[in-house]
């Protein structure tokens, strides 16, 4: 029997889970981190993507991947949006705090992007 690929699935959901019980961003902290572009770089593939997400509820993606769409807050310290090139259904991202970076959270709780200001 193989036990790599039970260790590793082990391992993956324990990572993420850590990654879950990290605190979210106050309602402060991620209004002032969304008032300008902001930079996302994706962890497993490397894409750096600057995203907008401005007063009107449009959104702009530029850089590693270009749309235009539509974001809604969800919660104090995350949004929804809707991109109009990918035509699916929204997708949603909490921002928490781990050792005084910011990351992206998805549901059910992995980490996909690592947050910054754009400069």
């Amino acid at each position: 029997m193989n036990l790599r690929p039970a260790l590793l699935t082990a391992a993956l959901l324990l990572s993420a889970n850590a990654f879950a019980n990290n605190p979210a961003l106050s309602k402060d902290e991620f209004d002032q981190l969304i008032a300008q572009p902001f930079k996302a770089t994706h962890g497993k593939s490397g894409l750096i993507v600057e995203i907008h997400l401005k007063p009107d509820n449009s959104a702009v993606a530029r850089k590693g991947y270009n749309d235009i769409g539509t974001w809604r807050r969800n919660g104090d310290a995350g949004y929804c949006v809707r991109w109009n090139k990918q035509r699916v259904e929204e997708r949603c991202t909490n921002f928490v705090k781990q050792d005084g970076k910011v990351l992206g959270v998805v549901p059910p709780g992995d980490v996909t992007w690592w947050i910054e200001r754009a400069e």
